[in-house]
């Protein structure tokens, strides 16, 4: 039987931000999603991350391979519309989260 990996995505702690994603190997980065951010839709409305369809994610704490695709541009720990499937593999990746 598999083990089920736990992924918890935030909610809003502060009217613009929310808190960065922590995995269980220690693993980390920020995902982000507002009316200026790399997201889908472009709003403040939603409170919580898996309300979006993209969203920004930012300086992970290591090299991500998943995360190549929607790099910002050459060098950036920036990534754009970031489909949150593929946050969520990412956090199943690093053995869910905290």
């Amino acid at each position: 039987m598999p083990t089920k990996i736990e992924i918890k995505l935030p909610h809003r702690t502060s009217r613009h931000l929310f808190p960065e994603i922590v995995c269980k190997d220690g693993f980390m980065f920020s995902a982000q999603a507002s009316d200026w951010h790399y997201c889908c839709p472009k709003t403040l409305d939603f409170f919580k991350l898996s309300c979006y369809s993209e969203v920004e994610v930012g300086f992970p704490s290591q090299p991500e391979e998943l995360l190549l695709p929607f790099q910002a541009g050459e060098g950036s720990n920036v990534f754009g519309y970031v489909p949150l499937e593929v946050v969520r593999e990412i956090i199943r990746k690093h053995g869910g989260t905290l």
